[in-house]
C-alpha cells in the first residue's frame, strides 16, 4: 500500500492549521475587535459627554425648578457658561452625528426642530431617554459598570430625588 511521507503529511497539515487560523483571525477575531473598538469610541465621543451634560442640565433645572412635580423631566441652561447650554448640546450631537443611534438621530431632530413648542418638555424627556438609554447600552456591552434602572427607564437618577 502506497503510504504519504511523513514530511508531506505535517507540511499539509502545518499549512492547514495556518489557513485556519487566518480565517479565524480575519473573519472571528478582528471584526469583533473593529466592533469593540467602535463601541468605544461612540462612549468616548458622543455618548459620555451627552450623559455628563444631561446630568448637569438636569441638575441645573431642578434647582432652579424646586416646585416641579416628582415625574417631570427636562434641561436647564445657564447662560453664562457656555457648557451648560443647549447649543452646547446641539454642538456635541451634530459634530458626532456619526456614532449615533437613528433612535437619538430621530429624537435629536425633534428636540431641534422644536424651538420653544409646547410640546416641547415631551420632545426633552424622549431625548433624555433615547440619550440615557443608549449611554447605558454601551456600557454594559463594553463590561463596564452601568446602571440598570436607567437603562430600562431612561430616565437619570437626579430626577428621582
Amino acid at each position: 500500500m502506497n503510504q504519504i511521507p511523513v514530511q508531506l503529511m505535517s507540511a499539509v497539515i502545518s499549512a492547514a492549521v495556518a489557513v485556519l487560523i487566518f480565517f479565524a483571525l480575519h473573519f472571528l477575531i478582528e471584526p469583533t475587535k473593529e466592533k469593540r473598538k467602535f463601541a468605544q469610541e461612540r462612549l468616548q465621543k458622543l455618548y459620555s459627554p451627552l450623559y455628563a451634560l444631561i446630568l448637569a442640565r438636569g441638575r441645573v433645572y431642578k434647582d432652579t425648578m424646586r416646585n416641579t412635580p416628582k415625574d417631570k423631566v427636562s434641561l436647564g441652561s445657564i447662560k453664562d457658561h457656555p457648557f451648560i447650554t443647549r447649543e452646547f448640546m446641539d454642538e456635541i450631537i451634530f459634530k458626532n452625528m456619526a456614532y449615533a443611534s437613528t433612535e437619538l438621530m430621530d429624537s435629536w431632530s425633534s428636540y431641534v426642530s422644536r424651538g420653544s413648542d409646547p410640546l416641547e418638555i415631551a420632545v426633552i424627556e424622549n431625548l433624555i431617554k433615547v440619550s440615557v438609554k443608549d449611554f447605558h447600552k454601551l456600557r454594559k456591552k463594553l463590561g463596564l459598570d452601568y446602571d440598570e434602572t436607567e437603562l430600562k427607564t431612561g430616565i437619570p437618577k437626579i430626577f428621582e430625588d
